[in-house]
């Protein structure tokens, strides 16, 4: 759908993003970020996922390390997705727009 508006994405590419992207503040962000989901979980009733064992028990070495990376990747993939909308929206709505979300986090 973007893919229709090059104009838009060639000012969100060089201008919005690639200034801030992978830069010591990004990342930061980043590591902030991913801190806070995990204080998030720990905080649930029970824990979530599957312990190193667990998934030994089920799994080959190697589907553990190939889910390991998969997992890490994912992880990374939100992370910079979250930052860069939010970058965008402060670019295209401005700082508070940003800060807001029209879903409750409570």
């Amino acid at each position: 759908m973007l893919a229709a508006w090059p104009d838009f994405l060639e000012v969100a590419l060089d201008d919005v993003l690639a200034p801030v992207v992978r830069s010591a503040p990004y990342e930061t962000t980043a590591l902030a970020l991913l801190e806070r989901a995990r204080n998030h979980v720990r905080r649930f009733p029970a824990p979530a996922g599957l312990s190193p064992e667990q998934a030994l028990a089920v799994c080959t070495d190697t589907e553990v390390a190939a889910i390991t990376g998969l997992l890490f990747l994912f992880q990374r993939f939100i992370l910079d997705v979250t930052i860069d909308m939010v970058r965008c929206t402060q670019a295209l709505d401005g700082r508070d727009a940003a800060a807001s979300s029209p879903f409750s986090a409570r």
